[in-house]
């Protein structure tokens, strides 16, 4: 985004204030257990919201608003989709994603347990929804055209196209925001994006963040006094973490700021410490770390390694799906690393067989591209959008790669400063730079074409009414 949020931004952003949850109206859904196996007859309970205040039940699309992997909360109504959905007259469906926040299937996560936590159920998941959804408005208000959009942000973004491209009947177009299409075993790029993206304040950002993480792994291996490394303990804590969780820790410091459009704040502080020993950097570097929500405690593996249900966590399932599925390790980069070499692709290996068991990983990545296409992927009516200080950016798609297949498809690249991950769906703001501004219109418009019946699939849904 472009600058300081104005006194109209303000405004804007306490208009919505009151419009937050309390429109959804919250069900729960008898979800099938095992869509694939039709001996197995086990259900649970789905959590979903509904909002109906702008719907025109006889043309208006339904907008099917995925959740991820955390505890799900409806979006807010000053976010873009919603006002696209206003301007369309849409049913506003939200899903939690099975496994998190309330929709779990057993009571708790044991690995034998977590065997139905997966993509491909997720995907017909959302494919029994909508179409339960579908009997229930037909039943309750009579014969409607009522196009379907699904909306994901980051996982849930490449679910959206996803489930577009292997459900093309069931949806009739997807948006997908930061949508991490392409599973990638190491993923090296995310630690290159971070340094691209504090190199955008000067170089002596990247330089400062390099120049803690290098002081801190020689001060907890030994290589330093033994002063020093009482030092680090002291600030940071963690003194019982092996050393390359501990260094784990310091990565997703720089990693959740740039991920999340806080580079330029984060820079602007690392900047101002330039010139300071490696020793003196460091307290500094642990109160950002604090005050971006970091907690050197969670990063003991015995946290990972509970099985015990609690409908806040999610690490362990989301840990589950990386270490099976995906894998987007984030290894260091080979020319700038921003983190430890200590975090190379061994560690994730072993990370998996510790907190789960030693048959669990390394993923599968190479079946699930095939799967789902990767960057080819197949299919029409998807909307893709990126942003440039977006570590995730080249797990999606940045630009169309095969105009031959893709040729229905869009492809919107935001750049500006401290645009990063799912930008598209915040809230516009007066303030925010023109690129983005044009980026959120252009998928308005697209969305709009796709979603707005013809005049010939409305003479043919009435007629038969008549």
């Amino acid at each position: 985004m472009a600058g300081t949020i104005t006194a109209s931004d303000v405004k804007k952003l306490k208009q919505y204030d009151l419009l937050e949850e309390s429109s959804f109206a919250q069900g729960n859904f008898t979800q099938l257990l095992d869509h694939f196996n039709f001996k197995e007859k086990s259900t649970f309970a789905q959590r979903y919201w509904v909002n109906d205040k702008y719907w025109d039940n006889k043309t208006g699309p339904l907008f099917v608003y995925i959740c991820g992997e955390s505890t799900c909360r409806p979006p807010s109504e000053r976010g873009y989709p919603f006002q696209v959905c206003q301007d369309l007259n849409c049913l506003f469906l939200v899903l939690e994603h099975r496994y998190y926040g309330a929709s779990q299937p057993f009571p708790d996560w044991s690995v034998p347990n977590m065997k139905y936590l997966n993509s491909q159920q997720a995907l017909a998941d959302l494919d029994y929804f909508i179409k339960n959804q579908t009997v229930e408005i037909f039943n309750k208000y009579g014969t409607g055209v009522h196009k379907v959009l699904t909306i994901g942000g980051s996982y849930p973004g490449a679910l959206s196209a996803w489930f577009r491209s292997q459900y093309p009947t069931t949806a009739d177009a997807a948006w997908s925001s930061s949508g991490v299409i392409h599973a990638i075993m190491d993923y090296e790029m995310y630690d290159y994006d971070l340094y691209e993206s504090a190199l955008r304040s000067g170089a002596s950002c990247p330089d400062v963040i390099k120049s803690v993480n290098d002081y801190v792994e020689k001060a907890i291996n030994g290589t330093l006094p033994q002063e020093d490394k009482d030092y680090v303990y002291s600030v940071f804590g963690g003194k019982d973490l092996p050393n390359n969780d501990f260094m784990s820790f310091l990565a997703d410091a720089v990693a959740g700021a740039v991920q999340y459009g806080g580079r330029e704040k984060m820079c602007n502080i690392f900047n101002s410490i330039a010139f300071a020993t490696p020793k003196q950097q460091v307290p500094v570097f642990n109160q950002w770390a604090i005050q971006g929500g970091g907690d050197i405690s969670t990063y003991a593996r015995s946290v990972l390694q509970n099985v015990t249900y609690d409908i806040n966590k999610n690490q362990r399932q989301w840990m589950w799906q990386v270490c099976t599925e995906f894998g987007w390790f984030q290894v260091p980069n080979k020319v700038f690393p921003m983190r430890s070499e200590l975090l190379g692709p061994q560690y994730w290996i072993d990370y998996c067989h510790e907190i789960f068991d030693p048959t669990i990983g390394p993923p599968n990545v190479d079946y699930y591209n095939q799967l789902y296409g990767g960057l080819d992927i197949q299919g029409s009516k998807i909307v893709f959008a990126n942003a440039i200080e977006d570590p995730w950016q080249y797990a999606g798609m940045r630009h169309i790669h095969n105009y031959a297949t893709q040729s229905q498809m869009e492809a919107v690249l935001i750049n500006c400063q401290n645009c990063a991950h799912c930008v598209d769906l915040r809230t516009p703001l007066d303030s925010d730079h023109p690129t983005l501004t044009n980026a959120r219109e252009k998928i308005r418009q697209t969305v709009t074409k796709w979603l707005t019946p013809s005049a010939e699939e409305l003479r043919k849904a009435f007629e038969q009414t008549e």
